[in-house]
């Protein structure tokens, strides 16, 4: 179903002529109370669908809500009004009714909402597969590491801002691969869409070196993220159907090198249930193409599915685990049922990494349990096109990326300004010698600082850069090697860190060095 039918679907259900009263059907009474049902059925269409943009499930529940409030409303409910006007004829049994489904409603909502995490746990547990071993089994090449976050790349971008234009913004910034490179591509537009509704330009930023930076001024998408109204590609979808929710969006490169935008797509079922569809996808030259499923989806797409969904699911899964199963009550309920031991919850949000074993772009996201510190680490899910991959760890006793971080900062003083922070740890394979793998926490470590903005009443970031990386044992937490960035290139750095870590490793487990 469309937008514009459903808007349709609210005008007849707000226009039926209830309660009925002889007469409401006569030209002269039609004017008087016709033309309020109209403009509150609009105005319910409105807020459900282009304020809100409830997939379809959810956009029903609405609408009956709207028409409950407006059988209370029609029957003749003032607060203050007189006894005998509320009572009179049959408004009353109207008015009863109207309460009921707003009373009802909300508190249907509310179970639906509860009831449906479990059935996604059960549904997303058959998309997961539990793996022994470890995430990889090649190192990561040193200029392959992510060095660079989503608010570096953003920084690096807006300096090249005037070269695209003026009055110009970066509406979104999102990561993919170009020839084989791993890169955060930052999408600018106009500070006035209503006057230029079209993507300025987009600005490529090498995520392992911030240094490679190209401008790509003339794109041809007539789609895009920031954007007005159906220019908008996630507003766009939902206008020609809001039976799926349109989240994650992002441009990227097909095989043949030219420029495409991806719109995932993730259909609200009739059982509250969410399924990832095949992703749709734009091309410079007007074609479209939609993939129904997952499995129809081609390699080259990097992310096949919402971000959005993934992190709700993974979520669900790991909220309601219980032994084998899942539990309504999983958290426990007061001193009846015992919380479950089994639960899981993400330490931080996704991470899209290279694959060192397959070149490809893939999800990570670290879990520990919901009641211990996020210092623990109990496993790892890895999200592919094909599925989602769950390794446990748990009895591993290895420290979490954030305890790995946390091992490097301390290592530095306090700055005389800003500040230090990490993100994005990772965790890869180091070949220590031809016999030995450890696995081992990759660190980048950032300073920046900030002003404050009294147009936009908040802090904005004044200066941020790459000012060290190390690499942490993740069985040994002391067990490390870092170093400050200085004049070091990205890659040189990370080749520098990693064999200091590896004559950290030789040297504590007592390793001869090999002959060459």
């Amino acid at each position: 179903m469309n937008v514009m039918t459903f808007l349709l679907l609210s005008i007849i259900v707000h226009a039926i002529p209830i309660p009925y009263r002889p007469g409401m059907l006569s030209p002269r009474a039609l004017i008087r109370w016709l033309p309020l049902r109209l403009i509150w059925g609009t105005v319910a269409w409105v807020i459900i669908c282009i304020l809100s943009m409830m997939a379809l499930p959810w956009a029903i529940i609405g609408l009956l809500m709207s028409f409950g409030v407006l059988l209370i409303f029609s029957g003749g409910f003032r607060p203050g009004g007189r006894i005998e006007d509320f009572m009179e004829g049959l408004r009353l049994p109207f008015v009863c009714i109207g309460f009921i489904i707003v009373l009802v409603i909300p508190a249907f909502t509310g179970i639906i909402t509860w009831t449906s995490d479990v059935a996604n746990a059960q549904t997303v547990d058959e998309f997961i597969t539990e793996e022994d071993g470890m995430l990889f089994n090649n190192p990561i090449p040193d200029d392959r590491v992510r060095l660079v976050t989503s608010t570096y790349a953003s920084f690096v971008a807006r300096k090249f801002l005037s070269s695209i234009g003026s009055n110009v913004e970066i509406a979104a910034s999102h990561i993919t691969t170009r020839e084989g490179r791993l890169v955060w591509v930052c999408v600018v537009v106009s500070t006035n869409v209503l006057s230029e509704n079209f993507i300025q330009g987009l600005v490529v930023v090498d995520a392992n070196n911030p240094s490679l930076v190209d401008v790509i001024t003339d794109v041809q998408i007539p789609v895009g993220e920031g954007l007005f109204w159906d220019r908008n590609i996630q507003f766009g979808n939902y206008l020609q159907d809001m039976t799926s929710a349109y989240e994650y969006a992002y441009p990227t490169w097909d095989p043949a090198g030219n420029l495409v935008y991806v719109q995932t797509r993730t259909q609200l079922g009739w059982d509250f249930v969410e399924r990832p569809l095949g992703p749709k996808v734009y091309c410079e030259n007007g074609t479209i193409r939609a993939y129904a499923t997952l499995a129809d989806t081609p390699d080259w797409i990097t992310q096949a599915y919402s971000e959005e969904w993934l992190e709700r699911q993974i979520n669900r899964w790991g909220g309601y685990r219980r032994g084998e199963g899942f539990d309504l009550f999983a958290g426990g309920f007061l001193w009846l049922i015992q919380a479950s031991r089994d639960r899981l919850t993400m330490t931080e949000d996704t991470r899209y990494i290279l694959n060192p074993d397959t070149n490809r772009v893939e999800a990570l996201v670290a879990l520990h349990p919901p009641d211990a510190a996020s210092l623990t680490l109990s496993g790892l899910m890895r999200g592919t096109q094909e599925g989602i991959y769950y390794y446990d760890m748990s009895d591993l006793s290895f420290v979490s990326g954030e305890a790995a971080v946390n091992e490097v900062i301390k290592q530095f003083p306090q700055p005389v300004t800003g500040s230090y922070y990490g993100a994005m740890p990772l965790l890869y394979p180091v070949q220590i010698n031809s016999t030995h793998t450890r696995q081992a926490w990759y660190c980048p470590i950032y300073w920046y600082d900030s002003t404050y903005s009294d147009e936009a009443e908040a802090y904005e970031i004044s200066d941020f850069r790459l000012h060290a990386f190390g690499i942490v044992d993740a069985q040994e937490e002391g067990l490390s090697f870092t170093q400050a960035k200085g004049t070091t290139s990205n890659p040189d750095l990370v080749t520098a860190v990693r064999e200091g870590y590896i004559q950290e490793v030789e040297s504590f487990l007592g390793f001869e060095e090999e002959p060459s």
